[in-house]
């Protein structure tokens, strides 16, 4: 088959002719990382280059791009002058923005008005930058799917009365939550699927009726449970499978259970907390397994399903299954993909944030329904596209431009060798050309950055905002204390965080939940309650360990066949870092003592 773009394959040939496994040093944090025999098989089969970032830094870029920690500013609409829109984008940030109903309406605007020549004396970056800055954005990044009395969700799609949440979708009354899939009538979640009526939960699935829950999966009226399977009223334990009427890990008649429960008032803030530092001593004493794995085939990383053949990645699953995958997070269904975040189902992409349902998509951000395009941003059903910004059915085009087929690859094949001659072509757009400021996205919660380090590297930044005042402001330590003693009019209130001093409300939907479940009013912002309940996700990084079992240090209710005395030998790749606390077993020695 003849190439399209002959100049660009023959510059390539010649870059991974010979190459052989070896350590690079990242041209970002200086950092030494391996190029394994499978990273190279990946790069011929995607015809790009080995990259020039170890795999933190190649991640954080993409996270820069997700303004998903429910952090909203009103700024100038484009579409109507003079009028503000609920925004992520900064009120100083320099691009332009559509409120989400304008930039979505196909009959409103065309993205090739925008369009401009490319100049083989500058760089393609700064190039494409200058489109970026021209080219209007969505006011809230999501993909505007059946989104119904959502407003306030960010990257989500069929979705209804969700408020204040973040990558949700197909899910119904789900407030203050990130990472929320088929779920109904739940507050303050953390990668929630499939629940209903639950309330601080975390790594949680078919769990209905729980409150503070962590790794818990198809669980009923529990509540502060940790690791728990298939299990119904239970309270404060760990570790338990098919078990009923369990209070610290000890059975109880059905009886006893509900007497118990019945002296505790869970409505009272004082008593949730008291709770909450009893649930953290249990963590502790719990056994944890090194990965979490369902239904996996060759795998390494960490919160895994349904897949096969995936190496240092996390959290990715699916229902029809994902295979072949290296260095990514947060996907689902795809295949033959690298280093790609958030994004599914889709096969052969690479270096990519925020995808849905694409086909050999590389280096670009918020796509969907496309296929073979490169260097693009929010871009929908497109195909053959290089370097385009907010494009629609649209086909053979560069820089928002139009052109015929062969003129098309012929530019193509030039741009592509340049930047690969330059060095620029498969890596990431720079830090500095973010659409967010940094402190909003992802990537300041994975790869925090003070204030020198963010001037060292460019990263988008403003002055914070001040505080402002709002009528009926209450401080949080000034609120009840008991969900019983709360009058209607706290709806009326702007509650002043105990943490960050910053106002926020409680709605009605919210406190006619509290009540219904017998829960205390929150006291901090919901921004900071996200990150709180982030801080339960484990790291994007693996390290080599042994298993910690050892008859010597913990006690085990068994003896276990692969070593029946001292520590056992096991080794394995986990996320769990040698300084923390927690005692981490191998797969056999966790399923002795827990399965």
């Amino acid at each position: 088959m003849e190439s399209k773009t002959p100049s660009f394959d023959r510059a390539f040939d010649k870059i991974l002719r010979g190459l052989k496994p070896h350590k690079r040093v990242c041209a970002g944090c200086g950092s030494s990382f391996e190029i394994y025999k499978e990273d190279i098989d990946f790069y011929k089969m995607l015809r790009v280059p080995p990259p020039k970032l170890c795999f933190d830094c190649r991640s954080q870029k993409r996270m820069a791009l997700f303004p998903y920690l429910l952090k909203f500013y009103k700024k100038e609409c484009a579409a109507h002058p003079g009028e503000n829109a609920i925004s992520c984008f900064h009120p100083k940030s320099p691009h332009q923005i559509f409120d989400n109903k304008h930039y979505f309406n196909p009959d409103a605007w065309d993205g090739l008005s925008y369009g401009q020549t490319y100049d083989d004396s500058q760089s393609f970056f700064e190039q494409f930058n200058e489109l970026v800055l021209k080219v209007p954005h969505f006011a809230i990044p999501r993909y505007e799917e059946k989104i119904i009395n959502s407003d306030y969700s960010v990257g989500s799609v069929d979705v209804k009365n969700c408020y204040l949440s973040t990558i949700v979708g197909w899910s119904e009354n789900v407030n203050y939550a990130l990472w929320g899939i088929n779920s109904k009538d739940c507050l303050d979640g953390l990668g929630i699927r499939y629940c209903e009526q639950c309330y601080e939960t975390a790594l949680t699935r078919k769990c209905f009726n729980c409150r503070y829950l962590e790794q818990c999966q198809e669980c009923v009226n529990c509540f502060f449970c940790y690791d728990c399977r298939n299990c119904q009223d239970c309270f404060g334990c760990t570790n338990l499978r098919n078990k009923q009427y369990h209070f610290f890990n000890q059975p109880l008649s059905k009886k006893e259970y509900q007497k118990k429960l019945r002296g505790i008032n869970l409505g009272d803030r004082n008593v949730v907390k008291e709770y909450l530092e009893k649930f953290e001593e249990l963590k502790s004493q719990a056994i944890h397994k090194y990965a979490h794995f369902r239904l996996c085939e060759r795998c390494v990383g960490d919160q895994i399903s349904n897949t096969k053949n995936c190496y240092y990645s996390f959290w990715m699953g699916g229902t029809k299954g994902t295979e072949n995958i290296r260095w990514s997070s947060d996907a689902f269904d795809i295949k033959d993909c690298m280093d790609v975040t958030i994004a599914g189902p889709g096969e052969r992409c690479y270096n990519l944030a925020e995808m849905l349902d694409c086909y050999e998509v590389k280096c670009s951000y918020f796509t969907s329904q496309s296929r073979e395009l490169e260097y693009c941003f929010e871009c929908f059903d497109c195909k053959n596209c290089f370097g385009c910004v907010g494009l629609r059915k649209k086909s053979f085009c560069i820089f928002n431009r139009q052109y015929e087929k062969g003129d098309y690859w012929e530019l193509v094949d030039r741009i592509k060798t340049k930047m690969l001659n330059d060095g620029e072509y498969g890596e990431y757009f720079p830090l500095k050309h973010s659409l967010y400021p940094y402190v909003d996205t992802f990537a300041s919660v994975l790869y925090p950055l003070n204030s020198q380090e963010l001037e060292k590297k460019q990263a988008v930044s403003f002055p914070e905002e001040q505080i402002k005042e709002y009528p009926n402001q209450i401080k949080a330590q000034d609120l009840p204390e008991d969900i019983k003693d709360v009058k209607d009019d706290v709806i009326e209130k702007s509650v002043l965080c105990e943490e960050t001093g910053r106002p926020f409300r409680i709605i009605k939907e919210d406190l006619n939940f509290y009540r219904k479940h017998g829960i205390p009013l929150p006291i901090k912002h919901p921004q900071v309650r996200l990150l709180d309940r982030l801080k339960k996700r484990n790291p994007l990084k693996l390290w080599h360990r042994q298993c910690m079992c050892d008859y010597e240090a913990y006690k085990n209710s068994i003896k276990h066949p692969h070593h029946r005395e001292g520590r056992c030998p096991n080794k394995f790749e986990t996320s769990y870092a040698p300084e923390r606390p927690e005692i981490v077993y191998c797969e056999e020695c966790y399923n002795a003592e827990v399965l």
